[in-house]
């Protein structure tokens, strides 16, 4: 950190599937009613973000910036932070904070073949019939239509490529999209090897993917994880048999050399099957043969409200930090091992014990609402 600023506005920026340029993949330009630059508009990357809009931003502090209300929101009710958890990585891999792009954080698009209870149209393709269903009903979505990107966009991307330490790749789902194949193979074919993290629902991988994701250097994959059987199909509208599948057969592969990990999203009605969700993970993962520890990371939905574990009863929130002890042992620290699992960020476990929202009927009523609707779209 560069005083009470975040490391993320001094190497990072985030490019959402829309192509809008914000500070990172949380901040909350368009909620306050700004409308963040966009990347049709920029000839150079590299020299916007040395020019007046983010030099004005550096020299906010986060807690006088309502662009990042989610991370002092975090922060104040126990949940670990993206900006805590940025300072962390970049410290890890010596990023100097010099005002150049080394950690690019990208979603091409919003191309997705899920259709999650937490998301929306902006990031899942799926949801947009739905989203312009509700535009003005009490849920207030913003449908998103799926947009291409251009050449000459991409070409703004791969001239920023050899400063890149860090490249995270998100979506949408990324794996299903041509752009995401395209720059990849262009890393490859170029001899660039910064670290690479993409984060997929590894739901449907093509063999020409696959064939490159082996070939790749760097790759750090973060598989979505939201829960195990039912539980996840619900959770996510997926298939949770064939993500399996696909990553038995990735680390395959790899040949003993796989650096991936889940991340398990807590919602409102997945979160307390969490105990059952790593047993089951754990399992089903020392099946693999990965021949590592198995990151597990755990986060909760923090909006929309009406889909957070924070809108349920505090009982039965602690109910599920007491099952979790009983199971694993008392968290004293943020990582803990399990089996074949390091299973991380436990400070969110304990943070469930917290009243994040002012929680009224109005808010109850909208959150059994939702669970309606997707219901209703799952046809159950």
């Amino acid at each position: 950190m560069i005083g009470d600023t975040c490391a993320h506005q001094w190497a990072g920026v985030y490019i959402n599937p829309e192509g809008f340029i914000h500070l990172c993949g949380i901040s909350k330009e368009k909620i306050v009613g700004d409308t963040p630059p966009h990347i049709d508009e920029i000839d150079s990357l590299g020299d916007f973000y040395r020019d007046a809009y983010f030099t004005k931003l550096r020299n906010t502090p986060v807690r006088d910036n309502p662009y990042c209300i989610a991370c002092t929101r975090r922060e104040d009710n126990g949940v670990k932070s993206l900006r805590t958890m940025i300072g962390e990585k970049y410290q890890k891999f010596n990023l100097p904070l010099n005002e150049t792009i080394q950690h690019l954080d990208i979603c091409f698009s919003n191309l997705c073949n899920q259709q999650c209870v937490m998301c929306k149209s902006e990031s899942s393709s799926r949801w947009y019939m739905d989203d312009k269903k509700h535009e003005n009903s009490i849920f207030q979505r913003k449908p998103i239509k799926y947009r291409k990107w251009t050449e000459n966009n991409l070409h703004k991307i791969i001239a920023i490529l050899p400063d890149i330490k860090i490249l995270t790749i998100k979506g949408g789902e990324p794996l299903i999209q041509a752009e995401v194949l395209e720059m990849l193979r262009y890393l490859k074919d170029n001899k660039l090897y910064p670290r690479i993290e993409v984060l997929s629902n590894f739901q449907e991988v093509s063999d020409e993917m696959m064939d490159v994701l082996w070939e790749m250097q760097n790759l750090v994959l973060r598989v979505s994880m939201d829960g195990h059987g039912e539980v996840y199909n619900w959770q996510r509208g997926g298939n949770y048999d064939a993500v399996m599948d696909n990553l038995t057969r990735y680390v395959k592969g790899c040949n003993g050399i796989s650096d991936f990990g889940y991340t398990n999203t807590l919602s409102r009605w997945s979160y307390r099957s969490l105990v059952r969700d790593i047993i089951e993970i754990e399992a089903a993962t020392k099946k693999m043969d990965v021949g590592n520890l198995v990151n597990y990371n755990i986060q909760p939905v923090i909006g929309p409200a009406y889909a957070s574990p924070f809108v349920d009863a505090l009982d039965n929130r602690m109910d599920l930090i007491y099952e979790f002890e009983k199971h694993f042992g008392f968290i004293t620290e943020d990582s803990m091992e399990y089996g074949c699992l390091r299973i991380n960020h436990l400070s969110n476990v304990l943070s469930l014990e917290n009243d994040v929202y002012e929680v009224d009927d109005e808010l109850l009523e909208k959150s059994a609402l939702w669970e309606q609707e997707v219901n209703n779209i799952r046809r159950v």
